[in-house]
């Protein structure tokens, strides 16, 4: 707006504290020109890199000490180690913090996913929970406790007009979470976690593995080396264990391909060997996003065929057939 008004005014130094070198406190005298309007008749000066505006503390000092943060370590020592006082070191830390921290939405995005996590002993709840905006992945909010009680009274204080626009909601497979975001998003589609649904049908088949290794506990021969040591072959998906290759397995002291292993761990149970394809078909039919085969690959299992374990996932899987459709075709 005043171009060819704006003229030098003197410099201004500034004595700016740098990172320590060499164990010596570091300092830089900088020079900043000032420049006036002779238009306005106001003044300002020249913006460096090196320090925020209105500040005598160089940026890499101030990155320094919010590192130092994450380390067991007073504020005064971390005062010494960068030539600040402790209030600058606690200034600092502050103000990062209030920039890290959740700030509540007014409204709820169209689509959420949600999840509880161990958080810090002293909330109240053992699990806290965390939700998103699941297209951006933004954080909305953290809370301290994962009752439905609290999450209800939570979510309420948003208004029904609000709640009635959220057009998924992908949530873990824990039943009172069902009940409860059916009442509380009643026009969104509710949709189980991927990683849940693998995860369930994993840690049953693992469980009966188990079972069968504690057959072969006190009998001879490597049988239940073999199921101890090699677990995680069991739970690798086919499309890994077809194409492997021949490594020196301890359990067997052979080359073995992990396709061999899992053939060789299959061939002593039956019921075992059921289990494994059925739980392998059916994460297959979820990756390829196939809800025809994954649907009457679940219906067309007998109580019989499989471990009791994984048949009580199927049970479930029943019985919710809605959420997991859902989750296939909202990949």
């Amino acid at each position: 707006k005043n171009e060819g008004q704006i003229h030098k005014h003197g410099k201004r130094v500034s004595r700016i504290t740098l990172l320590k070198t060499q164990g010596y406190n570091t300092y830089l005298n900088l020079a900043k020109q000032r420049f006036k309007c002779l238009e306005c008749n106001g003044t300002f000066t020249a913006k460096t890199s090196i320090v925020d505006e209105s500040c005598f503390i160089s940026r890499c000092v101030t990155q320094k000490v919010i590192e130092e943060a994450t380390k067991v370590k007073t504020e005064i020592d971390t005062a010494e180690d960068n030539c600040i006082s402790p209030s600058t070191v606690s200034r600092i830390r502050t103000k990062a913090a209030n920039s890290l921290r959740i700030k509540p939405f007014n409204c709820l995005p169209e689509h959420i996913a949600m999840d509880e996590f161990k958080s810090v002993k002293n909330v109240t709840g053992s699990m806290s929970f965390i939700f998103i905006d699941n297209d951006t992945h933004d954080v909305i909010d953290i809370l301290e406790n994962r009752t439905t009680r609290f999450l209800r009274a939570y979510f309420e204080r948003f208004d029904l007009k609000n709640r009635q626009q959220v057009k998924t909601v992908t949530i873990d497979m824990y039943e009172p979470y069902v009940r409860l975001f059916r009442d509380l998003f009643p026009n969104a589609a509710i949709i189980f976690d991927r990683f849940h649904i693998v995860q369930h049908l994993n840690r049953e088949l693992n469980k009966y593995r188990v079972q069968v290794m504690n057959e072969y506990r006190n009998k001879k021969g490597p049988n239940y080396t073999i199921f101890k040591n090699n677990w995680k072959v069991l739970l690798m998906d086919t499309s890994k264990t077809i194409f492997s290759k021949y490594r020196w397995n301890k359990s067997f002291k052979a080359y073995k391909r992990s396709s061999d292993i899992v053939e060789f761990m299959l061939s002593k149970d039956d019921i075992l060997r059921r289990s494994y394809e059925l739980v392998q078909g059916l994460r297959k039919d979820l990756r390829l996003c196939n809800w025809p085969k994954f649907i009457n690959r679940l219906n067309s299992v007998s109580k019989k065929s499989v471990s009791k374990g994984v048949w009580k996932v199927v049970k479930y899987y029943r019985k919710h057939q809605r959420m997991l459709r859902n989750t296939i075709y909202y990949p």
